[in-house]
């Protein structure tokens, strides 16, 4: 339900969690981080980074590519994310046929630096962003099996992860959610 996925993203910690999901959320933030850097330097990459540079201007948040330029959450998170997916070498999740910490972890991050989260809160807006995602995508799935759309039940995730660092209400995180 809406109210237990809104409960989920707003109370829940990984020293909730037994440390193996501790363990596994800290390796697949840095597997996201280590294809982005990859990502940027492949050719085309920066048709999305200059388009975000382009469109996006600010200084909340860090892009992954090495130069220490800044954007807002928006672009940064674009850029991130679009690099974390260029060689397709991110953290997979079989059973939603994709990529949920591509979607998540640049998300979480841009928001954490904007909203200077620590390190903890930061991982734990991945975690609950990561296990949303993954359950909307086990929930589609469970309708269509061979829809394969990360950027559907990957931007439920990635809803949770900001709207953690951002502190958000209950009612914000819901319609963050796409619910109301």
């Amino acid at each position: 339900s809406t109210d237990r996925a809104v409960e989920f993203s707003r109370e829940l910690s990984l020293s909730d969690v037994d440390s193996s999901v501790a363990e596994s959320v800290r390796r697949r933030v840095l597997d996201t981080l280590a294809a982005s850097t990859a990502g940027y330097r492949m050719p085309g990459i920066d048709v999305t980074r200059d388009y975000a540079l382009d469109t996006h201007d600010g200084d909340e948040a860090p892009l992954l590519d090495g130069s220490g330029r800044r954007l807002s959450v928006a672009g940064a998170t674009l850029a991130n994310a679009t690099a974390a997916n260029t060689l397709d070498i991110d953290d997979g999740h079989r059973e939603v046929k994709g990529h949920p910490a591509a979607v998540v972890v640049p998300a979480a991050l841009t928001a954490g630096a904007a909203t200077d989260a620590t390190v903890g809160e930061f991982l734990d807006a991945v975690y609950v962003g990561y296990e949303l995602a993954v359950r909307a995508g086990l929930a589609i799935h469970a309708t269509d099996g061979v829809y394969t759309g990360t950027g559907s039940w990957g931007a439920v995730g990635a809803a949770a992860a900001v709207a953690r660092c951002q502190g958000l209400s209950r009612a914000e995180t819901a319609l963050a959610l796409g619910t109301t």
